[in-house]
C-alpha cells in the first residue's frame, strides 16, 4: 500500500452529474498507464425519447443517432440485424472501422437501448 501512494499522484476530472459539471479526485499512477478496450452502457429508450413524439424505428435511430453526433462527432451508420437479444441494430463506423453499435426493440430488453463503443473509437477521442 505505501508503495502505491509513493507512485500515485492525485489529479481531478469533470464529470456532469444531474446536470452539473463537479470534480472529482482520480489517482494516476506514476509510469503505468491504461486505456478502455471497449465500453457498453444501457438505458431507458425514454432518455432517446422523452416527449414520447418518435412512433417508427427509423425514426428512434436517427435521434439517437442525432445524440450521438453531438457528443461524439458521428452518428449511426447504417442498419444491421439485431444482436444481444434485441430486434434491430445499427452500426457506427465505416466499412472499414467499427466504432461500434446501438441495438433497440424486442421484449426481453425491457425498452431499453445498449450502446456499444469499440476501443477503436475510444482510443482516437
Amino acid at each position: 500500500m505505501e508503495r502505491y501512494e509513493q507512485s500515485a499522484t492525485l489529479s481531478t476530472v469533470q464529470v456532469m452529474q444531474n446536470g452539473q459539471i463537479e470534480e472529482i479526485s482520480v489517482k494516476k499512477g506514476v509510469g503505468t498507464a491504461a486505456h478502455i478496450d471497449a465500453l457498453t452502457i444501457t438505458m431507458p429508450e425514454l432518455v432517446f425519447n422523452q416527449s414520447l413524439d418518435v412512433v417508427t424505428d427509423d425514426e428512434f435511430a436517427c435521434q439517437i443517432s442525432g445524440i450521438i453526433y453531438e457528443i461524439m462527432g458521428y452518428g449511426l451508420s447504417r442498419a444491421a440485424r439485431g444482436r444481444n437479444d434485441y430486434s434491430l441494430s445499427y452500426l457506427m463506423g465505416s466499412k472499414r472501422v467499427s466504432y461500434g453499435y446501438v441495438a433497440f426493440g424486442g421484449l426481453q430488453q425491457r425498452e431499453t437501448v445498449c450502446i456499444h463503443f469499440t476501443g477503436t473509437d475510444l482510443i482516437s477521442k
